[in-house]
Order: structure tokens, then sequence, then C-alpha cells
């Protein structure tokens, strides 16, 4: 059973054998009514309404948005606001595949769809994606084009569309008969932000589309009463609901006479027809080692991709059915194959994992794929702590540093989730990495990831072993000429650094250098470039940091209003990003005066929805207690009515605290190299002048 959550719900679920499964926002989850396993399947979303399942058993939902929804990926996590809808489930999973590409009229929103694959309807709606879109009122036509191991849509036509507004199809399915069904809502409001409950009650109504030229209606069968020979005719049957209808009769029923019939079935069969054995099987004794080689071996692609994805489920495959799943990786053509590879790759054990990596890096270019190459990345990620020499020894084979996926996904995120793990053994990990390297242009990757994940910080808590392996690398990468001149004034180097900051493709490191100088220089040219910096969808946490904490220079009140808008959908997921972002709303009057001013719309509103405003429980006490220092009588006033248990402290009260300080630091003897790196982590993050603790 696959079922869809919204994007403003968190969810903790337990089943007999499924304890407490957290998830936040959008996601597609699953429940097996026979094993009793719940699990997130994937998450993320502009906002999952609806699930819809394809004849090759693909998983899609609709959303709130201007696309028209996504194809979910099994273990995946896909684009959604962090901010606003809460952290994926994975804090180090560092990226998100993206929805269907579209080609059509941007417009809010596909609500829900079918992918239209039944025989009722005229040539032209075969295989199409029939969506409805209530709150513009009409029903539209889409075409999939294969992209990769996913899809493009192109939109063909609005099928059908009406002037009247409360028109608002809001569920669509197929029927037995093959026609297509709309549930219409038709209301003159549609939307939640009316707490009144102004709703018409009685006016919703369901609509039938059919073929004309078509009697109505279908022949009756009640599955239920037929034989075993006329199930398995059933699950051949033209029409996909009669297939999936009697697939769950021959689930329920686990007749262990059809095994002989569907696996002849299986090995001889082509397509459908094979794909529709391998799920009776697997329904009817699970995924057995003989059926799981030769669906592997399979001349049918969709066959091949559910065995892979019946083996992974299983998490423990023989190690004749893994070996082969690490052969298949070094042979199969078809992307969608190789996708779900490195989705079941991420289930298995860390051995069986990197072996299927391997095997998809060498030997086939999935760089320009939509999904597969962070899909390899999550597979590795998801080993990337409990096997860290494995991974390390993959990297031995100096063929892959050249390799596209590797160079352009890969390696950075790895050092960046070692350095962020900020243990010794992680640290050594990112030496021992760095030592590998071929060249130091192949290592760029690498030190970009260090630098991401050190977000700004200082080398100081690397270990020793880190910081000598990558000495050699520093010179190769230090653009001094032109940071020298920037700080000089010259302007054709401020243009130029300006350039490299906003550019993704440039190394992380010289970006974060150059977005520092500019908050230590008066260049105020820099202040629109460092607000996109910080507002941009594809700027990494690092960039934003440093964006905000370099911005702190200038008096502008543009930045103020552009850091609260960013703030719930941009900056708000990320701690270190919010801090700097509060942190930064907190230095200036101007500033100061438009935080309160967001955070009394968001109290003054309850739980309801306010654009652009912050929930007062972000502010931490230093943060409420910096904007009563200011020395404005008006923001003191409404920071003490925000924060009435936080309140700036008399000069009696510091007086006091200093000497318990100096008489604690008198007591005893102190360890000066320690104790900076205790302040790096635990102050400098926000204590900071010119980005040093």
């Amino acid at each position: 059973l696959y079922g869809a959550q919204g994007s403003t719900c968190t969810a903790n679920v337990s089943s007999d054998v499924s304890k407490n499964i957290r998830f936040d926002g959008q996601a597609i989850w699953r429940y097996h009514p026979g094993s009793h396993i719940f699990e997130v399947f994937a998450e993320g979303g502009g906002n999952t309404f609806d699930v819809e399942i394809d004849d090759k058993g693909r998983i899609y939902s609709g959303d709130n948005g201007v696309t028209r929804g996504r194809y979910y990926k099994q273990g995946a996590y896909h684009l959604r606001n962090l901010g606003k809808h809460g952290a994926f489930t994975n804090p180090y999973a560092l990226g998100f595949l993206p929805d269907m590409k579209l080609t059509g009229e941007a417009v809010r929103f596909t609500h829900a769809f079918v992918r239209y694959q039944e025989q009722n309807l005229p040539r032209r709606y075969h295989d199409r994606m029939i969506a409805i879109n209530p709150m513009q009122s009409f029903v539209q036509l889409t075409r999939f084009d294969p992209s990769g191991s996913t899809f493009a849509v192109t939109d063909e036509d609005r099928i059908l569309r009406t002037k009247d507004h409360w028109f608002r199809p809001v569920d669509i399915t197929t029927g037995p008969d093959g026609a297509v069904y709309i549930c219409d809502w038709y209301d003159s409001r549609l939307s939640h932000v009316d707490p009144r409950d102004t709703w018409s009650k009685s006016t919703g109504r369901i609509y039938r589309l059919r073929n004309k030229s078509i009697p109505a209606g279908f022949s009756t069968i009640n599955i239920k009463q037929l034989s075993a020979e006329e199930l398995l005719k059933t699950i051949s049957n033209p029409n996909r609901w009669y297939r999936q209808t009697a697939l769950t009769e021959i689930s329920d029923r686990k007749d262990t006479s059809l095994v002989k019939p569907l696996r002849q079935q299986l090995l001889s069969g082509n397509g459908q027809s094979a794909l529709e054995a391998l799920w009776a099987l697997h329904a009817i004794e699970g995924i057995k080692d003989d059926v799981a080689l030769a669906a592997l071996r399979h001349n049918d692609w969709s066959v091949r991709m559910w065995a892979v994805r019946l083996i992974g489920d299983t998490k423990e495959p023989s190690a004749s059915t893994a070996n082969e799943l690490s052969e298949l990786a070094t042979r199969e053509q078809h992307p969608e194959v190789r996708s779900q590879l490195a989705a079941t790759a991420k289930r298995l054990s860390g051995d069986r994992t990197i072996s299927i990596v391997g095997s998809l890096l060498r030997s086939h270019d999935d760089s320009n794929d939509p999904d597969i190459p962070l899909q390899l990345w999550w597979a590795l990620e998801s080993k990337s702590i409990s096997d860290k020499d494995a991974i390390v020894e993959l990297f031995s084979d100096r063929t892959l540093w050249t390799n596209d996926v590797v160079a352009g996904t890969i390696l950075s995120r790895l050092t960046q989730r070692w350095i962020m793990e900020g243990d010794a053994e992680s640290f050594n990990a990112c030496a021992k990495l760095a030592g590998l390297a071929p060249s130091q242009q192949l290592a760029k990757p690498l030190i970009n990831g260090i630098e991401e994940g050190l977000r700004g910080k200082d080398m100081t808590n690397l270990s020793p072993r880190l910081v000598q392996a990558l000495k050699p690398f520093q010179s190769h990468y230090e653009k001094e000429t032109v940071a020298l001149l920037l700080r000089q004034g010259d302007q054709p180097s401020v243009t130029k650094a300006l350039q490299v900051a906003a550019d993704p493709r440039a190394p992380i490191g010289e970006r974060l250098s150059y977005i520092r100088i500019f908050g230590e220089i008066n260049q105020p040219v820099a202040v629109p470039a460092l607000i996109r910096l910080m507002e941009g969808i594809q700027s990494s946490p690092a960039v934003r940091q440093a964006a905000l904490e370099a911005m702190a220079r200038y008096d502008d009140p543009a930045i103020g209003a552009h850091v609260v808008e960013a703030y719930p959908d941009v900056l708000r997921s990320d701690p270190d990003v919010r801090m700097a972002a509060l942190s930064l709303l907190s230095l200036r009057t101007t500033w100061a005066v438009q935080l309160l001013d967001a955070i009394s719309r968001k109290t003054k509103s309850g739980e309801k929805f306010v654009a652009h405003s912050i929930d007062r429980r972000d502010v931490p006490a230093s943060i409420s207690r910096q904007l009563m220092l200011l020395g404005d009588k008006d923001i003191t006033d409404i920071a003490t009515q925000l924060w009435p248990d936080v309140a700036a402290a008399s000069t009696e009260m510091k007086s006091n605290r200093i000497n318990e300080v100096v008489s604690i630091l008198k007591s005893g003897k102190g360890d000066a190299t320690n104790g900076k790196g205790i302040f790096a982590t635990r102050c400098g993050s926000c204590h900071r002048l010119f980005n040093e603790g």
C-alpha cells in the first residue's frame, strides 16, 4: 500500500514491526500488510496530493507547484522547501532530484493525475498524463518523453475546460470500463486560508470521460470466484484494472498451484506479461533465488528493474544473487534499471553497495542523467561512516577520478560528509582520499568538499594528518593576486571577484574567500551580489552563511528586507545559516525593526501562515539580548514583550559575573590550544569579527 503525505505534516508512525518512523513534510510512504513493515519510500515534492502507479510500477504524484509533478525513485530525496516543510530524514542528503522537466505553461497547479494506459479512450490519450487542475478549473493532457532514467513532460491540450470557476476537479481515476472518472469539488472556494465554514455541502459531483464511439458499460466479473486458471489469464488482460485486481486476489489466496505456470510465463513471456508473472510470483512465495536470477537476465528491462527492486527489499540477498546484481550493473543498458540498481545498492550491506556503485561508475556515463548521479551518491553516503576504508579503497582505482559523476557529484559530497562528521577517523579518511588523488586538478572537488564541510571555520580542529595531506594543494588553489588587489580597491579585481563568487562551478574555497573579503572592505557595489548569493536556490549553506556575515559590513536597509523575506523558505532550514541571518538582523536598528515586524506578524496570526514571517521561538536568548542592547527604546520595549524572560544585564550583574569568571580562571591552569578548539566549536560560530572568533 503506497500513500502520500502532504507538505505541512509531521509524522511518527509505528506498526507491529516498524517503530517510531519519523518524517516531516512531503513524502511517499508504504506499508506491507503481510510483513507489517512501514517505511518512507521517497521524500520531498512540492506537495504530494496523490499517488499514481503506472503499468511498470513507477510511482508518481502531482503537486502544489507549477510543474506536472515527479517520478519518485526509491530512497530518493526530491525537491522541496526545507525551511517551511522540514528537513529530510537524512541531514547529509546534500542535494535533491528535480521534478519532471515541463514544456508548457507553468501555471499552478497539477493536483493529481493518471497515466492513462487502458484501451477505452482514443489513441491520442494512450500513455498520456491526464491531470486535474482545481485552481484553474481545467483538465490537462500531457505527453511523457523519456529523459534518461526519468521523464520530461510536454503539455498537448486542455481536454476539459470551462468558464465556470466552481469546477474544482480534485481526484481522478480510471475504472474497469477503461473510462476516466473525475471528482468535482464544485465550490466557489478551494483553499483553507479562510477559517470560516462557508463551503458548499451539496454541490459535488462525479464526471465520466469515455469514448463516445464505444457503448458505455462493461462485462462484470466476480474476481473472487475465478479459478486459478482464470486468474492466470486475467493478469494478462489488456485492461490494467483487471490485471491489478486479479493480482491482489492472487496475493490474498497464496495459491502455490500457480507457481509453475507463472514461472513458465516469466521465462517465456515478453513485456507486460512477464512483469505481471514476476509480481504474482513475489506475491505468492517472495523472490526466490532461481526466479531472481532468471528475472535479472530477462530480455525485458522492466522485469530486470523489478527484480532489482524486489531483491533490494529483502536487504539480504544470497551471494549468487548479489554477484549477479554487480554483473548486471556492468552490462545494463537501460537507464531506469541502472537507477534502480543505485536505489537498491543503498539498501544492501556495505561491500555489496560499493561493488554495485563501482560497477555502475566504471561501465556507464550517467553524468547527464537527471537522477542517477545523486542516487549513486546516496548509496555511498549510506555507508560513508560504517565503511570508510572500503570507500577509500574504491578510489584507489585512478580511472574513477576522471569519471564525470565522481568529479561532479560524489567526491565533493563525500569529503563534505566526512568533515561534517567531525571526528578524527573521518578527517583521516579525507587525508587518505587526498593521498590517492592522481593530480592537483583532479583533487579540486575533494578540496571544495572540505571547504564546504568546514562552513567557513578555520582548520584548527582538523587532524594533523589531514592538515599535512592538504598542504600540497593549498598553493594550487589560492588566488592570492586577486585577493591582494581586491583589498586595495582595484575595480577590475572587484568585478572579477564578484563573478567568481557568483559562479557555482568555481572552487568553493575561492568563492568563500572573496565573499569574506567583501565583508572586510568597503565595496557597496558588492551588496546586490551578496543578496543574490544569500537568496539563490543553488547557493550552498556555506555560501549563504558567508554572504550573510559579509553583509554585516554594510548599512543598507535593503539587506534587512531581503533577509526577512528569504528567512522562512530559504534560510531557516540550516542551523548555521539561520543563526547567521538572525545575528545579522540584530546588528543595526533598521534591520532589527524589520526583524521584529516579521516576528510580530507571525505572533499576531497565531498558527496561520503569514508570508515572510519569523517565529519568535527561532530567536535564541543571545540574539534577543543583543536587540535590547541596541539602545532604542521602542525596540527594547517590543523585545521585552516578546521575550519577557530575557533581560539585558545591568552593570552590577555584569561586574558580578566577571568577578566570578576571574575567580574561576585563577583557580587552575588552562590549555590555550584546547581552549581555542572549544571556543571554535561552542562560541566561534556567533562571536566573530572578520571571520575570527
